[in-house]
């Protein structure tokens, strides 16, 4: 799986745009290999720089190691996170709550 290719297509399923990136993080390599990281940088920029660093970068997000982890923060304060559970990797689009639909109930 191409790293970049993924997180476009989360973004985009996720209802955003690359410009709607308050910020965002990322690391790839698992434990036996040196992480490259992208350190948490404000919106499009860390958006441009993880493109450039991890353009051509594909990985295996099946079973095995995590290779992937990383968090990119919307402007409406929704997020996307990394997961891993028993050798197996992806993305999770996650929301705060809004406090009203739990007190109308």
């Amino acid at each position: 799986m191409n790293i970049i290719k993924e997180l476009d297509y989360k973004i985009k399923d996720s209802g955003h745009i690359p410009t709607d990136i308050k910020w965002l993080t990322l690391s790839y390599g698992d434990w036996s290999e040196q992480k490259i990281t992208v350190p948490p940088t404000e919106g499009i920029k860390g958006y441009s720089k993880a493109k450039e660093l991890y353009k051509n970068t594909n990985y295996n997000n099946g079973y095995g190691s995590q290779e992937l982890d990383g968090i990119v923060v919307f402007n409406d304060n929704s997020w996307l996170e990394r997961w891993e559970y028993d050798g197996s990797e992806g993305w999770d689009f996650k929301q705060t709550p809004q406090i009203e639909n739990y007190l109308r109930n």
